[in-house]
């Protein structure tokens, strides 16, 4: 490190040096791009001499080595390779506004069969490639329904319950599989219908009219569902059989004109 760093950090008191360390405090991780404001605005020196002393002092880690986008928070937990909180990572990494989505949506609503996972999903912005984050992978998904359905739980944003439901029917292999999103929809106790119908007429799918037409009508009861409403969805079915799970053959449901495996409601 050369002469001036040095000077520059040693102007920097102590109880500047404590207030930044406090900041950090309550967080298992943050990334670069929050670290260097932080530093020019409480300590007053260059930020690249700060996180090398925060390294040094193993206050902070990389989350890998040879990655610098994000850093744990030693004290709090974390350790490299390993995010205590992967939520707060991704959140720390890919800014506040992430909209976490799919499987991801379904763990934050408590409605995931599974507490820890290995994969957690965003929806797709201007970052398009998975990204391997610990002991983690992050996924960015492409969704027809942009903005719409998105609601705040603990400061994430979040697909709300009947967006996540409606998406993870049309991809279960973002939600950890059929069984993960069969568990989900047995623990809702209202899914809104008109709710739905909405996201259904943007998304402008025909084979999802039937798939959603399958599964309201299976927990109509459960999700106080009117007759009338399911005659209505109807019209909007596919003109030709759709398989309701791609690859996996089923007898012929001639009113959602879908073919439904005889086991799909069952666990």
């Amino acid at each position: 490190m050369n002469t001036s760093k040095r000077k520059a950090y040693s102007k920097t008191s102590d109880n500047k040096w404590r207030r930044f360390k406090k900041l950090l405090k309550g967080r298992t991780s943050v990334s670069i791009g929050e670290l260097r404001p932080l530093i020019e605005t409480t300590l007053h020196v260059q930020a690249d001499y700060a996180i090398w002393k925060l390294l040094r002092e193993g206050i902070l880690a990389p989350i890998e080595e040879g990655k610098k986008g994000l850093y744990v928070v030693v004290d709090s937990g974390s350790k490299r390779g390993f995010l205590r909180d992967p939520l707060e990572g991704i959140r720390a990494l890919y800014g506040n506004n992430v909209l976490f989505c799919y499987g991801t949506a379904l763990l934050i609503h408590g409605l995931s069969r599974y507490g820890m996972v290995t994969e957690y999903y965003i929806a797709k912005s201007q970052f398009r490639r998975k990204y391997e984050m610990g002991q983690i992978i992050v996924r960015p998904v492409e969704t027809r329904l942009s903005e719409h359905g998105v609601e705040l739980i603990r400061s994430l944003r979040v697909t709300n319950v009947e967006r996540t439901i409606m998406e993870c029917i049309q991809r279960p292999k973002y939600a950890n599989g059929w069984e993960n999103v069969l568990h989900a929809m047995e623990r809702i106790e209202r899914l809104h219908f008109e709710t739905v119908l909405e996201y259904l007429k943007v998304m402008r799918l025909p084979s999802m009219f039937g798939r959603m037409g399958v599964v309201l009508e299976h927990f109509a009861r459960q999700w106080r569902i009117k007759k009338e409403k399911l005659e209505a969805l109807q019209q909007y079915c596919p003109n030709r059989p759709i398989e309701f799970i791609r690859g996996r053959k089923g007898l012929l449901n001639k009113q959602w004109n879908m073919y439904v495996p005889p086991n799909l409601f069952e666990l």
